[in-house]
């Protein structure tokens, strides 16, 4: 694959959304709507972010791998598995660069340890090499809210940080 945008380029423009998204969409979080809700807010910010971009697309929930289904190969686990991305940024081509999972807290932690094996593989894997992944979890109590992000690369987790933010 082309790396039309780097990594640190993906990163600064996912962090530019993500503030955008945080500081745009506080009711949403503090009445705590759904993970699908929040994320395809965040693919809002992001897709204005990327406009500058002609060919490239944020989408939510994408399944595919041209016309296939996107799957982790069997090799990997005893079946084959369908992956299917919170959001994603690519050319919807030959370019993929930005793999995103989402989790709201309190869920299960299989859910989440197979979200981040999923970025592993989709920043590893030779036939989709996204440039970044990120896991994304969102802890939302009474009086304010804590955003943790992961950042992956090469199949590799890579750093994190961690924002606070208090309800209004």
């Amino acid at each position: 694959m082309k790396e039309i945008l780097s990594y640190d380029k993906l990163k600064e423009l996912f962090e530019e959304a993500n503030e955008r998204f945080l500081e745009n969409n506080k009711v949403l979080i503090e009445r705590n709507l759904s993970e699908r809700c929040l994320c395809a807010n965040l693919g809002y910010e992001l897709r204005d972010v990327f406009k500058e971009y002609n060919s490239v697309y944020v989408d939510v929930e994408y399944n595919r791998y041209g016309f296939e289904v996107k799957e982790i190969p069997p090799v990997l686990h005893n079946d084959s598995r369908k992956i299917i991305c919170d959001l994603i940024i690519h050319d919807r081509g030959s370019n993929n660069y930005l793999a995103l999972e989402m989790k709201k807290i309190p869920t299960d932690d299989r859910k989440i340890k197979k979200d981040k094996n999923r970025l592993v593989f989709l920043t590893k894997d030779e036939n989709f090499q996204y440039v970044i992944g990120i896991f994304y979890e969102i802890i939302i109590s009474v009086s304010d809210y804590k955003v943790n992000i992961s950042y992956y690369k090469d199949g590799c987790f890579v750093e994190s940080s961690s924002y606070l933010y208090q309800f209004d």
